[in-house]
């Protein structure tokens, strides 16, 4: 894979993690892979609850949709790659020896075939199918390889979007339960929404504001014994930013630092600068795998691509603490101070990386 294309699939990478939301990022998912690979037509398949296929996206190279076959088909491949779990790179379906007893092979005369597997967390969610039936041995080994690379931040961002919407809903039916008897929560969510108290350049929530936020899930979590995730961000020698290029410039990539951790978060996540370069993420009813690899997706989505400011790319990473609210917590500044701990930790370590408490 040459450096070209390895910079391409960090930067997809990046716009995968702003699509929080399924449909959005399937149609994004063979866009990317359409201009990857230049195959004829292409599925995204996932595998429902009872272990179906669930065909969501069917589309030839002119982003036109596929019609479902009047015919039954066995999708022997795709089932075998499923199932398995293995990838396939073929060059002739017609003639490969698993499948010369397969109807739909030698129906739809079908040839180079490139199929993988869609697995997060050890966790099969489906597949993505490429093919091209005119040309034989069409794709190369780069392909695959491209693909299978590819494939891996795919059934991660699907996963996270899975989750994503399952949470935001059980979130909000577990608010729509409490507003009755709790105003002060209602109140408190209404000023949520309203996002009134915002930190003047960043356009994040002020300290003061995070620090209200912070208290009240804090109070929740306890209440309700659920999961609350802290994860402190320091932007890695930012005075030296300052120094070289200016306050300018250094308010520049504060800005842009901000905006693209936002945009990574769920909407129930409260991100707010806590002051300086320094930025505090509150993470209500977490799953403690999800934040970290959250935690990881932040730290790849700033340093993997620098900050342009007047036609100067400027390479910027930063170091994260995490902390998770435990029995030893007996108030908010406790975990506050524990991910803090772990950000000096991430420093004293060597910056860009993320140290859990």
């Amino acid at each position: 894979m040459n450096q070209k294309t390895f910079v391409k699939l960090l930067q997809v990478g990046v716009k995968m993690a702003e699509n929080r939301n399924l449909e959005p990022l399937f149609k994004f998912t063979m866009q990317t892979a359409f201009d990857l690979l230049n195959a004829k037509r292409g599925y995204l398949v996932l595998l429902d609850e009872d272990g179906n296929l669930n065909f969501r996206v069917r589309l030839d190279n002119n982003g036109n949709g596929i019609e479902k076959p009047s015919i039954p088909i066995s999708y022997t491949i795709l089932n075998q790659v499923i199932l398995e779990g293995e990838s396939i790179l073929i060059g002739d379906a017609r003639r490969h020896p698993d499948f010369l007893s397969s109807k739909s092979v030698h129906e739809f005369n079908l040839r180079s075939i490139l199929c993988v597997p869609l697995i997060a967390h050890e966790k099969t969610l489906g597949g993505l199918y490429f093919e091209n039936h005119s040309q034989e041995n069409f794709f190369t080994e780069e392909d695959f390889l491209i693909l299978k690379f590819f494939a891996a931040q795919v059934a991660v961002s699907i996963d996270n979007a899975t989750l994503n919407d399952n949470l935001e809903s059980r979130v909000s039916e577990r608010t729509l339960e409490l507003e009755a008897e709790i105003s002060e929560r209602k109140l408190l969510e209404e000023e949520l929404k309203e996002a009134s108290r915002t930190d003047a350049l960043t356009e994040v929530f002020n300290r003061r504001r995070l620090m209200e936020l912070a208290s009240y899930f804090f109070e929740i979590s306890q209440r309700e014994k659920s999961l609350l995730g802290v994860i402190m961000v320091d932007i890695d020698y930012f005075k030296r930013v300052n120094d070289q290029f200016g306050h300018q410039t250094g308010d520049q990539v504060l800005k842009t630092t901000a905006a693209r951790m936002q945009s990574a978060l769920r909407s129930t996540d409260v991100l707010g600068r806590y002051g300086g370069e320094e930025f505090t993420i509150v993470v209500p009813h977490a799953v403690q795998e999800n934040v970290n690899f959250l935690a990881e997706r932040l730290r790849v989505a700033i340093c993997s691509i620098p900050i342009k400011v007047k036609n100067r790319l400027i390479p910027i990473s930063i170091s994260i603490g995490v902390a998770y609210l435990d029995s030893q917590d007996e108030n908010l500044e406790n975990l506050i101070n524990r991910a803090d701990e772990a950000l000096i930790r991430a420093k004293d370590e060597g910056r860009n990386r993320v140290i859990v408490c």
